[in-house]
This record gives structure tokens, C-alpha cells and sequence, in this order.
């Protein structure tokens, strides 16, 4: 199996590329990590973007799995700022990538429970502002865009 390597430009036009081992053995979870530690974008988000098939709903599948993937990829990302509770966290994703990839990252990295994630939405720039439709594109932004996870309805936790 090759590498993925992967030229990375952000919403600045600063551009990088990253050669990222993919292993038969590794699992898709592996790779996401791999992918995240080397580049500071969701992995999971790449390869979403990456496969022709959908990831597995388990990720310790292995990686000889794979078919038809493109091992080159040029990314264009931007940068989203998530807010849930009191905390705050910064990450960038790849721009084709559906706002649901920002729901499940903001879960995990806020450590929320799998039943209470699917409870939980994101919201435009304010606690108030609209929902986000989650099978959207992210799309393109210049600067950071706030967003928030909360519960939907009159009750907000941001």
C-alpha cells in the first residue's frame, strides 16, 4: 500500500504537503490519527474526503480493506471555532467536508457521551443563531467561523 500524501492550503493560501504511511495492517482509525497528529486536521474529515467508499462504521477495520483511493489529494480547508459549555477548540477541516465531520470532532473532543451527541446541534456564530444543516458542505470562509454545539430548543448550554 503507498502513501497518502496530501497538499494541505489553508484559507490564508499558506500550502503544505504531507506524506502520510498507509500500512495494510493499520486500521482506519490508526490512519486517522496518523493523519491528524501530522497535519492538525480532523483525519476522520480526510478520509471522508479520501475514499471511494464510506468509512466503516467500525473503525479498527484494516486498511487492506481500501479500493479505489486516491493517494494523492489536494485539500483546500478552514478553519472552525467550536464552542460547547465553557470550552473552546480551534480545528481545521477540509472545506468539501459535510458539517456533520464538525459535529462528530467536537464530540469527541469535548468528550460527550454518543447518546447525548446525537441529541446536540450546531449553530451559526451565536447560541441563538440558526441550525446548521449538517449534510451541507462546509464551504469556503477566510477567517475562522464560530459555531456552536448545543441542545436544540428555547433551553441553550452555550
Amino acid at each position: 500500500m503507498s502513501d497518502l500524501e496530501l497538499e494541505v492550503t489553508k484559507a490564508n493560501g499558506a500550502s503544505q504537503t504531507f506524506q502520510i504511511p498507509m500500512l495494510s495492517e493499520d486500521t482506519f482509525e490508526q490512519l486517522a490519527e496518523r493523519i491528524q497528529e501530522q497535519t492538525c486536521i480532523d483525519g476522520y474529515a480526510i478520509l471522508q474526503t479520501t475514499l471511494a467508499q464510506p468509512i466503516p462504521d467500525d473503525m479498527s477495520t484494516p486498511l487492506g480493506s481500501i479500493t479505489n483511493t486516491n493517494h494523492k489529494l489536494n485539500l483546500n480547508t478552514v478553519c472552525i471555532v467550536v464552542h460547547y459549555e465553557s470550552e473552546t477548540e480551534q480545528q481545521f477541516f477540509p472545506k468539501h467536508a459535510p458539517w456533520s465531520t464538525v459535529h462528530r470532532w467536537a464530540c469527541n473532543k469535548f468528550q460527550v457521551a454518543h447518546d447525548a451527541c446525537a441529541n446536540l446541534e450546531l449553530r451559526e456564530v451565536t447560541p441563538t443563531g440558526a441550525p446548521i444543516n449538517e449534510r451541507e458542505k462546509i464551504g469556503d470562509s477566510d477567517d475562522c467561523t464560530d459555531v456552536w454545539l448545543l441542545k436544540p430548543g428555547p433551553e441553550q448550554n452555550g
